[in-house]
């Protein structure tokens, strides 16, 4: 089999395999769920419950990290900022977001979720199990495979691929002198399920992240923004 052929099997199994929300919706639950609200307006929108796609990402990050800039939550999800704003616009029609001046620098919007907001229900990300269909030995088999691909990848690559995008590392600088390193840090972590292939899930990777053998927070987020400026409605 040829490389060509390989990579884009690889390929389609990393679209298959990426963290997806329960499509459609379920009636009942607590919160703003599924079902009809005051006014007769419809709550649990799969736009809404699904953590993994468009304003679901939002209040998803929201929930992890309430009251954020809005450059921040550009970052975190890999989304232009006249993107991201065309999202909030529906949001805060939708009452489950507000944009608030910071206190400390008015020039800096900060968003925040309403009580609406936060207690919108959303389903879990499931991550489709391959794996399954191999038995023990061949999953070992395979992930020592994986490694010695990731392994002369990595050696061919060198530094070049991991050099630092310079306007990443200046806003991750100031998010946490804004958040703290803890909060950062698990921020980053948790995001990095819905949105493993922007920012957080590099971030991820790279610090502590599964696959990588984990190499803690040290190096404060640094990374080369292969998510950046990818759109996701």
């Amino acid at each position: 089999m040829d490389t060509e052929t390989l990579f884009h099997k690889f390929r389609h199994i990393s679209r298959l395999m990426k963290p997806r929300g329960r499509r459609g919706g379920q009636p009942g639950g607590p919160g703003r769920g599924f079902g009809t609200g005051p006014g007769g307006r419809h709550y649990g929108e799969p736009q809404v419950a699904d953590p993994t796609r468009g304003q679901g990402r939002i209040i998803a990050a929201l929930k992890l990290q309430d009251a954020v800039p809005t450059k921040d939550l550009a970052y975190i999800l890999g989304m232009r900022v006249a993107s991201l704003n065309e999202l909030l616009g529906k949001l805060e029609r939708a009452e489950l977001i507000t944009r608030e001046p910071s206190e400390a620098d008015k020039r800096v919007i900060l968003i925040k979720l309403t009580e609406e907001g936060r207690s919108t229900e959303q389903f879990k990300p499931q991550r489709p199990d391959a794996f399954s269909t191999l038995s023990e030995e061949e999953q070992e088999q395979l992930g020592e495979y994986l490694d010695r691909i990731i392994e002369h990848l990595e050696s061919q690559l060198g530094d070049a691929d991991e050099a630092p995008d310079e306007d990443f590392e200046r806003w991750s600088e100031q998010a946490r002198a804004r958040m703290g390193e803890e909060n950062f840090a698990r921020w980053m972590s948790r995001m990095s399920e819905y949105e493993p292939e922007g920012y957080a899930g590099m971030y991820s990777r790279r610090f502590g992240g599964p696959g990588r053998g984990g190499h803690g927070h040290e190096g404060h987020g640094r990374g080369h923004g292969h998510g950046y400026g990818r759109e996701h409605h």
